[in-house]
């Protein structure tokens, strides 16, 4: 069986065990030079943040890609949303770039905040569907205004449905604010990586003969 084809940047969202396999391209940072890309997954907790992952990517047979090909890549990591980043360092520095580059010279360049972290299903031990904290808040006002609605019809009393109108409008526009907050964070996740944001629809040609 053929391998997969390597993709050209990192995934969106990564499956905890699975090989991490993928390449960049940075001209201007080439191996040969001494350039290298070390990838950081850090986990944001109530004390601070802790690092799980700390990778550095090798080159490719001819030096001129930064690969990543790491087997059992956030093995035992638990299902959540964590931050991927990445910095391009040069460990030796080189005397003979314009201008020079110092021993350890480090540069950010890339940062996943929203990066999802899933349970391997093969293992049994699957969690919850991962989610960011706007999206859990929209999913559980969803199912308040669900039951609000059931017993909407249920109430007689004129003064008790006022009040049951009047959460069921608080809700309403709760359900509004957070819809607006997961669609702005999906697309600012997005438009960080360099992809299309969403909002806007790309052209399809179709020619009819």
């Amino acid at each position: 069986m053929a391998a997969p084809p390597i993709q050209w940047r990192e995934p969106e969202s990564f499956v905890s065990g699975d090989t991490l396999l993928f390449q960049r391209s940075l001209p201007n940072f080439l191996p040969s030079d001494g350039f290298a890309i070390r990838l950081t997954v850090t986990q944001n907790l109530p004390n601070g943040a802790q690092k799980v992952a700390d990778v550095t990517s090798a080159p490719d047979s001819t030096n001129t890609y930064h690969v990543f090909n790491v087997p059992n890549f956030l093995a035992g990591v638990a299902d959540g949303t964590y931050v991927l980043a990445e910095e391009i360092v040069n460990a030796a520095g080189n005397a003979a770039l314009n201008p020079p580059i110092a021993a350890g010279w480090k540069q950010q360049m890339f940062e996943q905040p929203y990066f999802q972290v899933q349970d391997d299903l093969a293992d049994g031990l699957a969690g919850a569907p991962v989610i960011s904290q706007n999206q859990q808040d929209l999913n559980a006002a969803y199912t308040l205004r669900s039951s609000m609605l059931k017993f909407r019809f249920a109430e007689t009393e004129d003064l008790r449905s006022r009040f049951s109108e009047k959460k069921l409008s608080e809700v309403n526009s709760l359900i509004s604010e957070l819809e607006e907050k997961v669609i702005w964070e999906k697309r600012a996740a997005r438009a960080a990586n360099g992809q299309p944001d969403g909002s806007t629809t790309q052209p399809v040609l179709r020619v009819f003969c």
